[in-house]
C-alpha cells in the first residue's frame, strides 16, 4: 500500500498533467502568421474575445478574421499558402491541419462570408486539393493548384428605401450580387446547390 501523502501527491500530479492536456486540446491550432497589414485587422477568437492583430500575429483554427474599409491583410498559412484579404472582408478559418509528414491528415475548409481575397495555393493544395475547401454564400470553391480572387457582392440594403437628407447617396453598384471569381493560375471546382 501506499502511503497517503505520496498518493494524493500522484493524484495532483495527474490531475495537472490531465488540465494542462485539456486546456492545450481547447487552444486554437496555430494556422498562420499576418505578414503584412495595412490597416486594423481584427480576430473574433472561437470563444467570442476579439484581438486586434498586427504584423507577425499568429492567426488559429476557429478565428473569423475581420478587415476594415482601408485594411488589406497577407496572412501566410503553415503551408506556405497566402490568403489575401481585401477591405471590409470577414474571413474564418474552420479547420486548418497541416503536417509535412502526415498527408492523411491535411484539411483546410475557410469561409468566405463578406468581402474578398486572394489566395495563392501551397503545399496541402498541392499534394491533397481534395481537402482544400473555401465556402461562400453563394457557392463552394476548391482548388485544382492555383492562385483565384473571390468576391462577394452583396444585395444592395434597403431596394425601395430613400437616403436621409443627412446621409450621402450610396455609391452606385457596378455588379449585380452574387460570388465573383478570377483565376489567376491552374484551375478551381465551384458548386452550389444547383450543381
Amino acid at each position: 500500500m501506499m502511503p497517503l501523502k505520496k498518493c494524493t501527491a500522484i493524484k495532483a500530479l495527474l490531475w495537472l498533467v490531465l488540465t494542462c492536456l485539456g486546456a492545450h486540446a481547447w487552444a486554437g491550432q496555430v494556422a498562420g502568421t499576418v505578414m503584412q497589414l495595412s490597416g486594423p485587422l481584427m480576430a473574433k477568437k472561437a470563444d467570442g474575445k476579439v484581438k486586434i492583430l498586427a504584423i507577425k500575429s499568429e492567426v488559429e483554427q476557429g478565428d473569423t478574421l475581420l478587415t476594415e474599409k482601408e485594411t488589406y491583410a497577407l496572412i501566410k498559412l503553415i503551408d506556405n499558402s497566402e490568403i489575401t484579404l481585401k477591405p471590409n472582408t470577414s474571413f474564418v478559418i474552420e479547420q486548418f491541419s497541416y503536417v509535412a509528414e502526415q498527408p492523411d491528415g491535411d484539411h483546410a475548409i475557410f469561409s468566405l462570408l463578406k468581402g474578398g481575397l486572394r489566395s495563392v495555393t501551397g503545399l496541402l493544395g498541392k499534394r491533397n486539393k481534395e481537402r482544400f475547401e473555401m465556402k461562400t454564400p453563394a457557392a463552394t470553391i476548391g482548388i485544382r493548384g492555383t492562385t483565384f480572387i473571390a468576391t462577394i457582392v452583396p444585395p444592395a440594403p434597403g431596394a425601395g428605401s430613400l437616403p436621409t437628407p443627412a446621409a450621402p447617396a450610396p455609391a452606385p453598384v457596378t455588379l449585380p450580387p452574387g460570388l465573383y471569381v478570377q483565376v489567376l493560375d491552374g484551375l478551381i471546382h465551384v458548386s452550389n446547390p444547383g450543381g
